[in-house]
């Protein structure tokens, strides 16, 4: 069984990387990359910096901006299916970058990010918002579910190509469940 993480730095670092990234703790000196809203950095900027070593290449930072969100919500570096590819998440807001090819990066559908898991089995990463799972692979977004819930979504388990998530309706006024195909994103059951 695959447990989704809420754990921060690497959230899932599953797949493997064609670079080497980490988070930087402090400004750093060199040139930067700005992304997702990031401005030069001043007094009390907000974001995090992150280097990232293409293999063959040389190194980029990039400053990612916060999110604006009033929850907590996952701050890390994700490695994607795509072996030249990584995601990162700032206060649940995800930006995919080619890390080759920093500049042409995007940003992700599933706003904000509450939670990540990798399914290596099916060459995927699912991504859970509010209320809407997605799945990443190789190609880029392989399917983004219709809302499974009204709020408060969180994946209970991924296994043997099922996510199971549960989350507020309310219309019911309680927790609800759903279990979803993880290869195409069809809801079995709620």
């Amino acid at each position: 069984m695959h447990s989704p993480t809420n754990n921060l730095n690497w959230i899932s670092d599953a797949f493997a990387r064609d670079f080497e990234a980490e988070l930087l703790e402090e400004k750093p000196h060199e040139e930067l990359l700005f992304f997702s809203g990031a401005q030069p950095p001043s007094p009390g900027a907000e974001g995090i910096y992150v280097r990232v070593t293409p293999h063959g290449q040389s190194p980029w930072i990039g400053l990612f901006a916060y999110g604006q969100n009033r929850w907590p919500l996952p701050t890390g570096l994700v490695a994607c299916p795509r072996s030249d590819h990584l995601i990162v998440i700032r206060d649940g807001s995800g930006v995919y970058v080619p890390v080759k090819q920093p500049s042409a990066f995007s940003n992700l559908p599933s706003y904000p990010v509450r939670q990540v898991a990798a399914v290596l089995e099916s060459g995927c990463l699912l991504l859970a918002d509010h209320n809407r799972l997605t799945a990443l692979d190789k190609d880029g977004i392989r399917w983004r579910s219709s809302r499974l819930v009204g709020d408060e979504l969180a994946m209970v388990s991924v296994d043997r190509g099922i996510a199971l998530v549960r989350g507020w309706d309310p219309a019911l006024g309680a927790n609800v469940t759903a279990r979803v195909a993880i290869d195409t994103g069809l809801v079995i059951s709620h």
